[in-house]
């Protein structure tokens, strides 16, 4: 995730979710993908996440947050599907 300002690395993160798998709709519960390393880039404007192995199928969000240099905090979510 790449942001247009820097952003304090040791206050802001992300995690990826899975939120359905294939020919489970409506009955797959959201679960937190273990093994994500998220790291900041040197001019603190992406934060990086590394799986520690490639995605199942199904579909996920990121739900980030971010604290600017200014102490405001932002969220939001990307949401992608892996076939």
């Amino acid at each position: 995730l790449t942001f247009s300002e820097t952003f304090l690395p040791q206050m802001s993160g992300l995690e990826v979710v899975m939120t359905g798998m294939p020919g489970m709709a409506g009955h797959h519960p959201a679960m937190k993908i273990a093994g994500v390393k998220v790291t900041a880039s040197g001019d603190r404007k992406s934060l990086v996440a590394t799986m520690a192995r490639p995605l199942p199928a199904g579909t996920y969000d990121v739900n980030w947050h971010a604290v600017g240099t200014d102490t405001h905090r932002v969220s939001g979510k990307v949401s992608f599907t892996v076939r």
